[in-house]
């Protein structure tokens, strides 16, 4: 996901981007996180990292799936979807808003 993607879907705080982590050190983690403004799982919390990724099937990295508040797909081609629609946010917000919120919208998201 772009960080401009990102910034423009986060404003109105019905999106979060959680960083599963592979590094191998707490060293490596730490570096990842400096350069995002995502959150993530915490290093020493391996086994949340992959529980998830058995539970969303993920095969390789980076995999970037949209889920909702019940931990539903929403999108699961995510990484893709955002690249191949990253110039118009108002179909990315159109595609993902109804599984966020009944009162989301473009026009709420958007400057």
């Amino acid at each position: 996901m772009t960080l401009n993607a990102y910034k423009s879907l986060a404003m109105k705080d019905e999106l979060d981007v959680v960083l599963l982590s592979m590094d191998r050190s707490p060293v490596a983690f730490h570096d990842a996180l400096l350069q995002t403004p995502f959150l993530a799982v915490p290093f020493q919390r391996r086994e949340i990292v992959q529980d998830l990724w058995k539970r969303y099937d993920v095969k390789t990295i980076p995999t970037l799936i949209f889920v909702d508040a019940n931990g539903d797909v929403v999108e699961r081609e995510g990484r893709r979807f955002i690249e191949n629609n990253y110039t118009d946010l108002r179909k990315v917000w159109g595609h993902l808003a109804p599984s966020l919120s009944p009162l989301s919208g473009p026009e709420s998201a958007m400057p």
